[in-house]
């Protein structure tokens, strides 16, 4: 009974017949940068250890990039017999990761043509509100159509 996921209806229409609302929040306008401690980083609050193999070319150069250039402080704990190396970084500074923060941005609010099954150029943006309460009233006012449509059968 249901398609494409859990909690989706299967279609009684073709994709074409369909309208999708969304709001858009794309991470290179609703997103900035930010450090560890603006986003309660558990690593940076807790440390946290990261273990390479120098075998590995990839992880070779993330060690000497640590090493050399990272600025971070951290410790390498012993180990025998094993072609790995562990860092145990101490509480209190940045991570590695990049993390963001949303912006405070109103969301992209569009009306594509077409459902789920379409992807890409298939299900085009037919609109693109510059105000999310005009969002809102076309998806009421389409709700309602569909409404008004059943009702009469």
């Amino acid at each position: 009974m249901f398609a494409g996921g859990l909690n989706r209806p299967a279609p009684v229409g073709p994709a074409q017949a369909y309208k999708t609302y969304r709001l858009a929040f794309p991470a290179a306008t609703h997103r900035k940068p930010a450090r560890c401690a603006q986003v309660g980083c558990a690593q940076r609050e807790q440390g946290w250890m990261t273990v390479l193999d120098p075998n590995i070319p990839a992880q070779a150069e993330a060690l000497n990039w640590i090493r050399l250039h990272s600025g971070r402080s951290y410790s390498e704990a012993p180990t025998v017999g094993e072609s790995t190396v562990t860092l145990i970084f101490p509480p209190g500074q940045d991570c590695f990761q990049q993390h963001t923060v949303t912006l405070e941005r109103e969301p992209i609010a569009l009306v594509h043509a077409g459902d789920w099954r379409l992807a890409g150029p298939q299900r085009p943006v037919i609109r693109r509100h510059t105000r999310t309460d005009d969002w809102v009233e076309d998806f009421a006012t389409h709700q309602d159509a569909i409404a008004t449509e059943q009702q009469r059968g």
